[in-house]
């Protein structure tokens, strides 16, 4: 790793959510895009609802899709939600496929006036190619390339549950979180120039559904001074469950 310009990064994943709400609505605005044309995310289409939509609205993800076997479709589409009048607030939802470039989410069916408000963005956390695995333990190694007293490492359980729906400020599921660098070491956190900063833990024992419930891990970096890393690595290890 390689932290550059200051502010947040991720390891063995991402989440790329808008801070904004979007509202479709039957008869008005019904597609809301995201992304960027030919960008290689090949990430997960997820959205957050405000509440149901009456009647029987449904909400698809088009684009262009991409599977573990390296098999593209230029046209492809997924129903993210096939009735959105069945849906509660702060329901969480995400594709089975992954996009490239730019996805398209679409509100269709149900009477003119029908809408539905959600959060949404591409998320790509590790599954361990699709498995489900527990894991065990965490180490952080890293040499710094400047002065920064406000480097945080946060370990992160991507899963269904604990999203909250917000109008302006959507953010990631902070109660997601599974360890902190700032939690363990207080306010000694300080890296500089020429000078190193590890961290080690190995009781930790969360369960990751990775074949069965869409589910996975990240990592987000945090800096506040440019340069403060100038290089290192963060391992995990975990055990395999049936």
């Amino acid at each position: 790793m390689d932290s550059g310009a200051n502010g947040s990064y991720y390891i063995g994943g991402f989440y790329d959510l808008v801070a904004a709400k979007a509202t479709l609505t039957i008869g008005g605005t019904v597609t809301q895009t995201f992304g960027t044309a030919l960008n290689a995310k090949a990430a997960r289409a997820i959205c957050v609802v405000s509440g149901a939509s009456a009647g029987a609205t449904a909400l698809t993800v088009t684009g262009v899709s991409i599977d573990d076997t390296g098999a593209r479709n230029n046209a492809d589409s997924e129903v993210l939600i096939a009735n959105c009048s069945l849906v509660a607030a702060n329901d969480f939802f995400q594709t089975s496929k992954k996009w490239l470039g730019q996805i398209t989410y679409t509100l269709s069916g149900g009477a003119g006036g029908n809408a539905l408000s959600f959060n949404y963005g591409l998320i790509r956390s590790k599954s361990n190619c699709n498995t489900n695995f527990t894991i065990s333990s965490l180490v952080l190694f890293a040499l710094g390339g400047a002065t920064d007293t406000g480097i945080n490492l946060e370990l992160i359980h991507h899963k269904l549950a604990g999203w909250t729906y917000s109008a302006a400020a959507f953010t990631y599921p902070t109660a997601n979180r599974i360890i902190m660098l700032s939690t363990d070491y207080g306010t000694n956190t300080r890296i500089a120039s020429g000078t190193y900063i590890n961290w080690r833990r190995t009781n930790l024992s969360t369960a990751i559904a990775g074949a069965t419930g869409g589910e996975g891990y990240l990592v987000r970096l945090t800096t506040t001074a440019n340069n403060a890393i100038r290089w290192g690595y963060c391992r995990m290890g975990f055990n395999t469950t049936p």
